[in-house]
């Protein structure tokens, strides 16, 4: 808009200019009068279109800030029903497993739930078993180029990182699996991706009994 405002200015400037050359004063004045009266009248309809595109610029705002929420409501709505799909989804494999469960041996459904919940995490990179003698549930994981980075700093200070949160995690779900097998005792290793026989991590019901960075 100030471009249109300085091209106002230039055009009353060379105006005047022209109709100065005129030597009839009265003709002159009239001329004189005609430009005044046009420049008042360009600043009014400049005036105008300053104020018609600050209101344009309003509604632009105003439109945009609408679409903006409208997207965000679409964003919601979106992440609200996938969460709703993820939790039927798991509501329902939750129903399959304990479609099978016997409170007098309930080590099949235990077995099921650790195999479903690790899997999640690691997929195939994981095994479970089961030792009647100690009643033990015992799960091995690895992932996939940690014992490479195990070797460096940074693959000692995630592990270190993961071994207080897995510490944490484990002794919430020891105590929920005893809800279904009060016996149950859970071991939890996490091996090397190279060797399954090499633990690097050892989680006893709830509590670290070996770390590899000790």
């Amino acid at each position: 808009m100030k471009f249109r405002k300085i091209l106002t200015v230039l055009l009353s400037v060379s105006m005047l200019a022209c109709f100065s050359a005129c030597d009839d004063e009265s003709s002159y004045t009239a001329k004189k009068d005609d430009i005044v009266t046009e420049t008042v009248a360009v600043d009014e309809n400049e005036k105008a279109a300053d104020e018609a595109y600050e209101e344009v610029q309003e509604q632009i705002s105003e439109a945009e800030l609408e679409r903006l929420e409208q997207e965000q409501a679409y964003l919601e709505e979106e992440q609200q029903a996938q969460v709703q799909a993820e939790d039927e989804a798991a509501a329902a494999l939750a129903e399959d497993i304990m479609a099978g469960y016997d409170a007098e041996n309930p080590q099949e459904t235990v077995m099921s739930i650790f195999e479903s919940a690790f899997a999640t995490s690691f997929g195939e990179n994981m095994e479970v078993s089961y030792d009647e003698a100690e009643s033990n549930y015992i799960i091995s994981v690895w992932q996939d180029g940690f014992a490479e980075a195990l070797e460096t700093e940074q693959g000692k200070t995630a592990l270190e990182a993961t071994s207080s949160t897995l510490e944490t995690s484990l002794q919430t779900m020891t105590e929920q699996i005893r809800l279904m097998d009060a016996k149950a005792n859970i071991t939890f290793n996490f091996v090397s991706d190279l060797d399954q026989e090499e633990v690097l991590l050892s989680i006893y019901n709830g509590e670290i009994t070996y770390s590899v960075i000790e």
